[in-house]
């Protein structure tokens, strides 16, 4: 796959609408003559049928698209005006990050949560030690830092916390402007850490800090490597040895990030490469590599959704069912999003294949014992919504996400 620029904006000159994009979409597939009407519609700003209110802002239109006219970003903008006009929906708010409580902090203020967990989460906060090689853990495995207890980063100072999340999602729903407000605050927070290299421990998380956050004025000044090509890295060199095939015979499927295509197939064959030398048989979902489909939570991007549990539990069933379908024996993702999500997902669908996440399948390898709480903290994933989000769905208030300080 050849290297484009993927977060530019739409360039209408370069569309010929050719109807390509939506075609050829793994989430739409509409008919082509669809598809270049609904284009028509989006660039004439008039509400569509499909798009706005079903795309799950993977990008892939971007690389289909065979003048590079970025039709994402158009379907982003839009979003971004539909927003400013009307708001989200009340329910919305329960998966703002830095609104408390949300989906992310609602299970770390339980009191359920380990207390190993909760020391973790307050040693994070210390920026004191942050010298030379720095981790960002990202929101995602902040949330499930039970992950990190592994010799595999103990190279790595990990240092973060919800409030400083890269702004991932709002990126993804064309909040700009709150993108805009994140980025200063990560500006501030990284001026006063002393930082050479930073290795981030999710793809998402690697991709807005190198792709995306310089188009809203981030001056980051050091290398930024995604902990997959750290430890790859450290398996070639002989550094860190897999001792034991523990994956030998076995057939897996991956889930691959949303932003692995961003950094081309050379690190999408990451993540199956160490699985190789796990000894693993990867079988291939229908819809993988650039031509993923998201783990589901994309199916509440859209403003017209605004995150409602039953159009993301829709989307991650597929998913689910997907995998299911390639007669692997177990799901393998390399995001911890993917890994919460998937779990709280077989909480309802128990038939689904278990999941790991590819750190646990590496701790295996070189004789740790993972710890495994994806069920207890999907739990509470899922109560969280259950109590705070669902008795919101019949409200038919509209919310704003207060002004980033």
């Amino acid at each position: 796959m050849p290297q484009i620029d993927m977060f530019s904006d739409f360039n209408q000159e370069k569309c010929t609408l050719c109807g390509d994009c939506f075609h050829k979409c793994p989430v739409l597939q509409l008919p082509i003559e669809k598809s270049i009407e609904e284009m028509k519609r989006i660039q004439a700003r008039k509400k569509t049928e499909i798009v706005l209110q079903k795309c799950q802002s993977c990008f892939y239109c971007n690389i289909i698209c065979p003048n590079q006219a970025n039709p994402a970003q158009l379907i982003l903008k839009r979003w971004n005006e539909y927003y400013k006009e009307n708001g989200l929906p009340i329910w919305a708010k329960y998966f703002n990050t830095l609104d408390h409580p949300n989906f992310r902090s609602y299970p770390l203020s339980m009191k359920t949560l380990p207390k190993d967990e909760k020391q973790v989460l307050e040693d994070w906060k210390d920026l004191s030690k942050v010298k030379g090689n720095y981790c960002y853990p990202g929101c995602n495995v902040i949330t499930s830092c039970y992950l990190t207890d592994t010799k595999l980063l103990e190279d790595l100072e990990i240092r973060g916390a919800l409030d400083f999340c890269c702004g991932e999602t709002f990126y993804r729903t064309g909040l700009f402007e709150q993108v805009k407000q994140q980025t200063k605050r990560l500006n501030k927070y990284f001026s006063k850490l002393d930082v050479k290299k930073m290795v981030i421990l999710c793809t998402a998380g690697c991709n807005v800090f190198k792709n995306i956050l310089p188009h809203f004025g981030a001056n980051f000044d050091f290398p930024i490597q995604s902990y997959l090509e750290y430890l790859w890295e450290r398996i070639k060199s002989g550094d860190l040895v897999l001792k034991k095939k523990i994956l030998k015979n076995v057939k897996v499927t991956i889930q691959d990030s949303c932003y692995s295509k961003m950094f081309g197939s050379e690190y999408i064959e990451i993540p199956r490469k160490i699985l190789k030398q796990l000894g693993a048989e990867i079988v291939e979902m229908e819809h993988s590599k650039e031509c993923m489909v998201c783990c589901g939570i994309a199916g509440g991007f859209s403003p017209y959704s605004g995150y409602h549990p039953l159009k993301i539990i829709k989307a991650t069933l597929a998913r689910l069912r997907e995998a299911k379908k390639t007669k692997a024996q177990i799901h393998v993702v390399y995001c911890a999003g993917c890994l919460q999500l998937f779990n709280i997902m077989r909480i309802i669908y128990p038939v689904a294949l278990p999941v790991y996440h590819i750190l646990e399948l590496l701790q295996l390898s070189i004789g740790e014992k993972p710890k495994r709480r994806e069920f207890s903290r999907a739990l509470s994933f899922f109560l969280g919504i259950i109590i705070k989000q669902f008795p919101l769905l019949l409200s038919r208030k509209r919310y704003k996400i207060p002004k980033i300080k």
